[in-house]
């Protein structure tokens, strides 16, 4: 197994699935969403030799894209500050989740990436639709 565990990992792909589903669906095909779960499942860790190779996919779809969406359920994830601080960096818009409403305990580096945080999901998704696809 992967280096998360079955029920880690289930919770980090749901959310992503849901809002991919919503925006895909709302944009009628004009818009592709990455989940980058989608292409690198950390419950079968036979698709990739190691977490360099995982880490430059990850930040080659982050390159490429238009918009970032993070889910501070976990602030004191690296691999999401790393994402942010590039897509930052190439003035790629970020859009935050923040469902728990630990948005006070999040790094103030954290929320300075954020064109905007949410609390919660189906605001977040009305938001990008909104402004970002419509």
């Amino acid at each position: 197994m992967g280096i998360f565990g079955k029920e880690k990992f289930n919770e980090a792909n749901e959310w992503r699935t849901y809002i991919k589903w919503k925006i895909e669906d709302a944009s009628k095909g004009k818009v592709n969403c990455i989940n980058p779960n989608d292409h690198f499942n950390f419950l079968d860790d036979t698709g990739y030799k190691n977490q360099r190779e995982v880490m430059e996919y990850d930040l080659w779809a982050v390159r490429r894209s238009n918009l970032v969406i993070v889910n501070f359920n976990d602030p004191k994830s690296i691999g999401s500050a790393c994402e942010m601080a590039i897509a930052y960096e190439r003035r790629i818009h970020i859009i935050g989740l923040c469902e728990r409403n630990e948005e006070n305990t999040l790094h103030p580096w954290l929320k300075e990436f954020c064109n905007r945080i949410f609390n919660d999901r189906e605001e977040l998704i009305a938001y990008v639709i909104k402004h970002y696809i419509d």
